[in-house]
């Protein structure tokens, strides 16, 4: 932007001083007897100009320089506060989890009671999902690693691959209008609701499955699934790749070597893609 702006500047400015300057010069050929004043005076007054220019110059520069720093500064101002309030909800979620789980644990090895522990889990579940797609998608990752969780824990976590929570049908009919228009059952496209059971084929981390049929141009119609994202995923994932950036960003400032190797703001970042591409479902 620099190079575009500047240049055009100097350039208007140089003809002005030409134009001043030839002026004066011509004033100064026809009073011959003032020539020398005239030239001294067209001097002045050209680096009179030239310091009223750079003058006007520093100052635009400044003043962008400020407002830049300005802008800077209330980004940082709003990421802070996304991040703060994001982590103490975080922790106030998991929170009960605490007391709940120990509780669970000496329940079910001393008295044989599965059912505070089936609770605590259903919590647990519950509170991923409802936390975000970037929290289910890590349950769905330590799911698939009994290499470093117990099995039973990849048991209960694996039911956030497709066992999830859904959501409501009157947002799924939402976005088949905006997508498809109003009329999309008339179109073809056809979702039966009397068994929602049966119509629910799985519910993932960026979205829900429905069985669907189609009526193709001839007349016929064959099954389809129709894939809908979750409410306000797309928000939900910026806001959770914001917050994990932030803490990979801090643990990578700690002098620790073991944390470095890890490389965890690159790890935070490629994890961020995979999500952002999951709001498109065009991409998927």
């Amino acid at each position: 932007k620099r190079n575009l702006v500047r240049p055009r500047k100097v350039t208007i400015v140089r003809r002005h001083f030409s134009c001043a300057t030839t002026t004066l010069l011509l004033d100064g050929l026809v009073v011959s007897n003032y020539q020398t004043q005239i030239s001294l005076a067209s001097r002045h007054s050209e680096s009179h100009h030239v310091l009223a220019c750079s003058s006007s110059s520093m100052s635009e520069s400044l003043v962008q320089q400020l407002a830049n720093r300005l802008k800077r500064f209330f980004r940082w101002l709003c990421e802070a506060f996304i991040v703060s309030s994001r982590s103490l909800e975080v922790a106030v979620r998991f929170f009960p989890l605490i007391v709940f789980s120990p509780t669970a644990v000496i329940s079910e090895r001393l008295f044989g009671n599965k059912e505070i522990c089936d609770f605590v889990w259903w919590y647990t579940l519950k509170t991923l999902q409802a936390l975000g797609p970037a929290w289910q998608k890590l349950g769905q990752w330590a799911a698939t690693r009994r290499d470093v969780f117990p099995a039973h824990v990849c048991d209960r976590l694996s039911k956030l691959h497709d066992r999830g929570f859904p959501h409501p049908w009157e947002h799924t009919h939402a976005i088949l209008e905006e997508s498809f228009g109003r009329d999309y059952r008339s179109k073809g496209l056809k979702i039966d609701m009397s068994d929602q059971e049966e119509a629910l084929i799985g519910c993932g981390s960026a979205g829900q499955v429905y069985r669907g049929l189609l009526t193709e141009t001839n007349g016929s119609e064959r099954e389809v699934a129709v894939k809908v994202l979750h409410p306000r995923f797309d928000l939900l994932v910026e806001r959770d790749v914001a917050l994990m950036s932030a803490i990979a960003n801090l643990l990578h400032s700690l002098p620790i070597q073991f944390i470095h190797v890890l490389n965890l703001p690159y790890v935070a970042n490629d994890f961020g893609n995979i999500l952002r591409q999951q709001a498109d479902l065009r991409v998927e």
